[in-house]
């Protein structure tokens, strides 16, 4: 009895400490929706984790896209990609779970922003509220 309590006590520990999922590490090559215009577009910088590439945001037969091109950052748990009004993400529309730490990623966005009002695209850790790399459309 005492040895299963302790089996049982042992697997509950070991499962609860696994590691964090963590964002996709594969190169990522998402086709960019075709006879795009390029409205904004911005170069990431690095913050917390070492980020580089280009963010644009597109418009394509009638639909917004956000794409990052030459895209890479440090894999993390929960990376999400925000559109916000500053680096901090004090107002932010999310537009999703990162796909990828490395390569071209296209995200389709529903009910589009003011991009006046939103001009930072943020790779954002939700868990830990940590900034990974930011670019400023302009």
């Amino acid at each position: 009895m005492k040895s299963t309590l302790l089996w049982v006590l042992y697997t509950f520990l070991f499962i609860s400490c696994s590691k964090e999922k963590e964002t996709a590490s594969d190169t990522l090559n998402d086709s960019i929706p075709a006879n795009s215009i390029e409205l904004y577009g911005g170069d990431f910088v690095s913050a917390a984790h070492p980020t580089s590439g280009k963010a644009r945001l597109v418009s394509a037969q009638g639909k917004w896209y956000m794409i990052l091109e030459n895209f890479s950052t440090d894999p993390g748990p929960d990376l999400k990609l925000y559109l916000a009004n500053n680096q901090a993400a004090a107002q932010f529309v999310n537009l999703g779970n990162l796909k990828s730490s490395n390569g071209q990623q296209v995200y389709a966005i529903s009910g589009m922003p003011d991009p006046k009002k939103y001009p930072y695209v943020l790779i954002w850790c939700q868990q830990f509220s940590v900034l990974f790399g930011v670019a400023r459309l302009s």
